[in-house]
């Protein structure tokens, strides 16, 4: 889950880590390069939260 502030700071929340620590970490690293635009309420922008699903696959 990420939680995005009125002021478009995005703060992590690991809900279910995966089976293997490292790729929980290469996760959360991804996740934290991302940027966003708050959400909106009308014209105002308001704390908000975004669930993030990621799938791993192996080769």
């Amino acid at each position: 889950m990420l939680l995005v502030s009125k002021d478009a700071q995005v703060t992590v929340v690991v809900l279910e880590p995966a089976k293997h620590r490292e790729l929980t970490i290469a996760g959360m690293i991804a996740l934290n390069k991302w940027t966003f635009a708050p959400q909106l309420k009308g014209d105002d922008p308001v704390d908000g939260e975004l669930t993030v699903r990621i799938h791993f696959r192996s080769q």
